[in-house]
């Protein structure tokens, strides 16, 4: 076997896991893309810029918040506080910067499951699957399809084109501006799931 058959073996292994990364940070950025049109159907959202944006894979931002009428949830503090139990919980022994690192993907995955289920209070069914259990990251659920009232809303396909639409147009209003309050049925969303979906959304 030749040096360069035999760099090429190793180099393989290392290919695939980094793009099946590549692909597993894409495809979130896609499913919360579609989790914030569905949840701007019924609430005004608050969203703000990344602290760092990533030049390898997709970046998508922060939710900060959601509104209805006179109440206010306020994710960020929130998933802030669920997740200060498990850093509580880690070894000790661990750097400021890896404990550090934990605490930012905890509250990433914490929030996209929060946002799953706000949406399953107001009757829409998600098919998919968690993620496989480690000790130290929460297990993040993905989705796969999207229901409601036993009528198929999105595929797999539809989740990705769609949500990378809606992901980069939500990068774009928070480009300039460290956060943006984006009005509940916002009408630049609604043109993304007409174009993609060709009919109109039928939550209600």
């Amino acid at each position: 076997m030749s040096i360069q058959s035999i760099s090429a073996s190793l180099e393989n292994p290392r290919a695939r896991r980094i793009a099946s990364e590549h692909a597993f940070k894409n495809g979130f950025c896609f499913e919360q893309g579609v989790l914030l049109y569905l949840l701007n159907q019924y609430y005004d959202l608050v969203i703000k810029r990344q602290p760092k944006r990533s030049t390898l894979t997709l970046s998508c931002p922060h939710v900060e918040s959601i509104q209805f009428e006179d109440e206010i949830l306020d994710i960020d503090h929130f998933a802030e506080e669920q997740c200060k139990a498990l850093s509580f919980q880690s070894d000790s022994q661990l750097k400021r910067k890896t404990l550090q690192r934990r605490m930012t993907k905890n509250k990433i995955y914490f929030i996209q499951n929060l946002l799953i289920d706000l949406l399953r209070e107001k009757g829409l069914f998600f098919e998919s699957k968690l993620a496989k259990i480690t000790s130290k990251t929460i297990r993040l659920e993905r989705i796969n399809r999207v229901f409601y009232k036993n009528k198929l809303l999105l595929d797999c396909k539809q989740i990705h084109q769609l949500g990378n639409k809606i992901n980069n147009y939500l990068l774009s209003l928070v480009e300039t501006k460290k956060s943006f309050f984006i009005k509940q049925g916002d009408e630049t969303l609604h043109q993304f799931w007409e174009e993609e979906i060709k009919e109109k959304c039928i939550l209600e």
